[in-house]
């Protein structure tokens, strides 16, 4: 099995995101300890139709949300109780295709390389060496106060991944955690077992013997794995190939809850010129003007679906100085005012 420190083929640049499951887990978990979420939720910017869909969230957003459950739990090793509480299946596709995998290796490569479909503010390099491999956690972007909540949540999902896969922890596994995380240690023993160093100078991974790397696993299914990568590989080249500008633009757009950012300011994001970025566009058939609008399209469901903000101010959210102007944009996305839509929201069983 080779090094693998470019786990995926995403750009760079792109715009680091957060699947909604593990921001609906979150909450549900707050809610478990006596913590409601909701004034969370609605002061991130993340409404229950944001949170009901499949799209990537921009983990700028999530991330206060994560801060401020830190914040109110009191509990440092939060991410390490909400990463023991997500199941293989939560993770969609890349869980079954590592659970599928023939051997522990294969399962975290496969983890490696495709998790950042379902999270991107943090990615995995896969490095194996003579005697043993490790998989080390690297920040894409800077996660500030929440990355020890990101680290623990991530080895705990590995961790489950892997004595599934093993049926047990192998004798060899061996966690490691930066030194500012050694004031929990009773939390990281009991959850991820008594083998954990606190390096300072590191940052959090595990480690491996390549003879336990190499263990068969016990679900192992060539053909399963075969169908699950296949898929993965489909969906990691629409959302990497050189091209695909709109998911990148639309996370931009669905991240600004108030001041929308304009074309320069996008391109600048995206380390493009204003030109390039609109010969890009046209090349996949769309336009800033046209992102922008199905943005605003979807915002504007969400704010008058569940939201208590009057009419005037929905509009002034979405940019129009001009309610009237509001209006026939409504009239033009749903067929109706925004009075309207949102009385007929209402009216639903």
């Amino acid at each position: 099995m080779p090094a693998t420190d470019a786990p995926t083929r995403l750009r760079p640049d792109r715009v680091p995101g957060v699947h909604p499951v593990y921001v609906r887990l979150l909450a549900q978990l707050l809610e478990q300890r006596g913590l409601p979420a909701k004034a969370d939720l609605e002061a991130a910017g993340l409404s229950e139709a944001a949170l009901a869909g499949n799209a990537n969230l921009s983990f700028a957003r999530v991330r206060p949300l994560i801060e401020a459950a830190v914040r109110r739990s009191g509990c440092v090793w939060l991410g390490l109780e909400f990463g023991t509480t997500i199941q293989p299946h939560m993770h969609g596709i890349v869980g079954a295709a590592a659970l599928a995998s023939g051997t522990l290796g294969a399962a975290l490569d496969t983890i490696a390389r495709y998790a950042a479909l379902r999270f991107s503010a943090t990615r995995m390099q896969l490095r194996r060496g003579q005697s043993h491999t490790e998989l080390v956690l690297v920040p894409a972007s800077d996660p500030g106060p929440a990355r020890r909540f990101i680290d623990d949540a991530l080895l705990a999902i590995i961790d489950h991944f892997i004595r599934l896969l093993a049926g047990g922890r192998p004798a060899s596994l061996q966690y490691r955690l930066p030194a500012a995380y050694a004031d929990a240690v009773p939390n990281y023993a009991q959850l991820l077992g008594s083998q954990v160093d606190y390096d300072a100078s590191a940052p959090a991974g595990l480690r491996l013997t390549n003879a336990d790397i190499d263990r068969p696993c016990l679900g192992a299914d060539a053909q399963a794995h075969a169908l699950a990568t296949g898929a993965l590989e489909r969906e990691l080249a629409q959302v990497a190939a050189p091209g695909a500008l709109q998911p990148q633009i639309l996370v931009l757009l669905a991240d600004a809850s108030v001041n929308w950012p304009t074309a320069h300011a996008v391109a600048r994001r995206l380390h493009l010129s204003p030109r390039t970025l609109h010969r890009r566009l046209e090349a996949e058939s769309t336009s800033f003007r046209m992102l922008v609008d199905a943005c605003r399209r979807t915002r504007a469901r969400e704010l008058l679906q569940d939201s208590k903000l009057s009419i005037e101010r929905i509009g002034e959210i979405l940019g129009y100085a001009d309610p009237s102007n509001f209006g026939r944009s409504c009239r033009r996305w749903f067929g109706c005012s925004p009075r309207q839509f949102r009385q007929g929201q209402a009216a639903k069983p």
